[in-house]
């Protein structure tokens, strides 16, 4: 296993204590959080828990966690996610992205290669 994150130190130093990874909140709004929390832990005692205030009509609102560099060309990617509610997501979500560079070293040439993207279903497209 290359890497894990399980949050079972109460903490998000499996994010932040090596370069290339980060846990934030922008601050656009003050409701926006990330805070690791007992509730909902898929396996262990505790998860990470972020919360956006989507209520203002096209302002993208932004929580996240990221990892940059040392990753393998080819591997197997996982994540839990637990929607607390039935949501209305207006046009969509993007709950998990991964980008590409197209010379490893040069943050540059940094572009979009695909997304895992939350929509409202009961919206007529």
């Amino acid at each position: 296993m290359l890497w894990s994150a399980r949050f079972e130190s109460g903490g998000f130093d499996e994010w932040t204590s090596v370069p290339g990874r980060g846990a934030m909140a922008f601050p656009t709004d003050p409701n926006n959080k990330i805070e690791v929390s007992t509730e909902r832990a898929h396996s262990g005692s505790y998860a990470a828990r972020l919360t956006i205030d989507a209520s203002s009509a096209g302002v993208q609102e932004n929580a996240l966690l990221s990892r940059a560099g040392d990753l393998p060309i080819e591997a197997y990617y996982s994540a839990w996610y637990y929607l607390p509610r039935s949501v209305s997501v207006g046009t969509y979500w993007v709950i998990f992205k991964f980008r590409q560079r197209s010379v490893a070293t040069d943050p540059s040439t940094e572009a979009e290669l695909f997304d895992l993207d939350l929509v409202d279903c009961r919206v007529a497209r």
